[in-house]
């Protein structure tokens, strides 16, 4: 009882208390109680999500991957008691074996053994619970709090970033972004977006707004790029992208819209005389939705036990094989499945039944979506990479339609992309004459937005995905807005 409701509230308290006394944290024009506002509607978002989760989804139990981390965090943990010297091999993944993951982490459910060092977004934050676990004692709303307090750290140096480059009073900045529905929601449960837009807000501080090249200033890029690299690579790839757009237009003395087009028309051109380039790319992004393809409609997944070949059975043949206790499957009726190759241009069924060769063996099982949504399979060409980006745009940016499929979040994630589109344009209209370094700046985040727009549409035919993926690409658009505003002239014509 006490861990559980009394020491998040005394821990909240004792916050509350460092948050307003502390003079590390300050941005003129708020108010002193401002940073302890926000923190409380963090915690008020983080208990909605607990809502959410674990009452409306969850029935009575923590649902989805905030649970699954909270667990593997708690069972990495204990591994600092048993081998402190394998706890650190795994924490900091140098030295980290299968035999050490077999053995350790073999009840976890988000950890398995890889080669990819810190590019897995999910063990990181396994590897941040397992931190938390040692002050946090099994409660899990302490991790709640901790995640918001990332969070809350993004939304701060956000604002930090944009006050001067707006019109807007620094509090309607500062809460604005608190408040972006989307983003107010995901960064409140423990989950990789708190890290991820403290990494991305980190990113535009330290390169734009720190002026001198301090320790200040290096150690908060390279933590930003940390955290980039940790929890999302290709943000960090796409953001990298539209710096090489920029230096394009800089050191070619030209326009924004000229170094855009140069830069496209190289990226074509090398596609099309680099074929093992513009192969590479098409495969990994047509894999991807592929692979996303499958989860969204659901199914079981299996692998042939004679060539080790993965498949994909779909829901309308659950009732033609059965299983034994060993998840060996027995085929009662002819059935098709799907092979899972990444490499295969055309996806076509194969047609198995009682007397095939192939041997199956479940390996996962997924409920089919409830907001999954047909898009044009990129089936590894280039040319329908291609044909797909305004399919793709329209996708990541408007989606999902009032008529749209998934009733629970359809029309509140509608509402947020129409207010925030319609304070873009009403951004657009009345707008101030920009100075160079806000040009740069609008610049850059469109840049960022656009490119990050069409590779989340490319890969997601799961809308309840795609609003959660797009929260840095709504971050962007509202600050550009912030920036473009003026306040003056928006007030003038409401007057007259």
């Amino acid at each position: 009882m006490f861990i559980q409701v009394f020491y998040p509230i005394i821990f909240s308290l004792v916050l509350i208390i460092i948050i307003r006394f502390q003079k590390l944290f300050h941005i003129p024009g708020l108010k002193k109680w401002d940073l302890n506002l926000a923190f409380l509607i963090k915690i008020s978002s983080s208990l909605f999500y607990l809502f959410v989760f674990d009452v409306l989804f969850g029935k009575g139990m923590l649902a989805f991957d905030s649970l699954q981390y909270f667990i593997d965090g708690k069972i990495l943990n204990e591994v600092f008691y048993k081998s402190p010297k394998s706890y650190f091999h795994i924490l900091t993944g140098f030295g980290e074996s299968l035999e050490m993951v077999e053995y350790y982490l073999n009840e976890t459910g988000k950890w398995f053994y890889s080669v990819t060092f810190f590019l897995d977004d999910s063990k990181n934050i396994i590897r941040i619970c397992s931190l938390i676990e040692f002050f946090a004692r099994n409660s899990f709303f302490i991790y709640f709090i901790v995640f918001d307090i990332i969070s809350l750290l993004g939304i701060y140096y956000l604002t930090k970033t944009i006050y001067k480059l707006t019109t807007l009073n620094v509090r309607f900045v500062f809460f604005g972004i608190l408040l972006l529905p989307n983003l107010l929601f995901w960064s409140s449960g423990i989950l990789k977006e708190s890290p991820l837009i403290l990494g991305f807000a980190l990113f535009f501080y330290s390169l734009y707004f720190l002026k001198k090249n301090n320790f200040k200033r290096i150690f908060l890029f390279v933590l930003s790029l940390f955290l980039l690299i940790a929890f999302k690579p290709y943000l960090l790839l796409i953001l990298i992208i539209a710096l090489i757009i920029f230096a394009i237009k800089e050191f070619g003395k030209m326009s924004y819209l000229l170094s855009v087009f140069l830069f496209l028309t190289s990226f074509i051109l090398l596609n099309l005389f680099q074929p093992e380039i513009r192969k590479k790319i098409t495969r990994t992004i047509s894999f991807k939705q592929h692979d996303f393809i499958n989860i969204g409609r659901g199914g079981i997944y299996c692998r042939d036990t004679n060539t080790n070949v993965a498949f994909n059975i779909a829901p309308k043949y659950y009732s033609y094989f059965t299983t034994d206790s060993m998840q060996n499957i027995k085929i009662n009726k002819k059935i098709h499945i799907f092979q899972l190759n990444r490499y295969q241009k055309i996806i076509d069924p194969i047609t198995i039944d009682t007397n095939s060769t192939i041997k199956l063996k479940v390996c996962s099982f997924y409920v089919k979506s409830n907001s999954y949504i047909k898009v044009t399979p990129i089936s590894s060409s280039f040319k329908q990479l291609m044909l797909n980006i305004p399919e793709a745009f329209i996708n990541a940016n408007f989606r999902p339609f009032p008529f749209d499929v998934g009733k629970k979040f359809r029309i509140p994630a509608f509402i947020e992309t129409f207010l925030l589109f319609s304070f873009l344009f009403i951004s657009i209209y009345f707008r101030k004459k920009l100075n160079t370094k806000e040009k740069n700046i609008v610049f850059i985040l469109s840049i960022f937005a656009v490119f990050l727009s069409i590779l989340i549409g490319w890969t997601t035919p799961v809308l309840g995905a795609i609003i959660r993926y797009r929260i840095p690409v709504y971050l962007s658009i509202l600050l550009i807005s912030f920036i473009l505003i003026d306040k003056n002239k928006l007030w003038k014509k409401n007057i007259s």
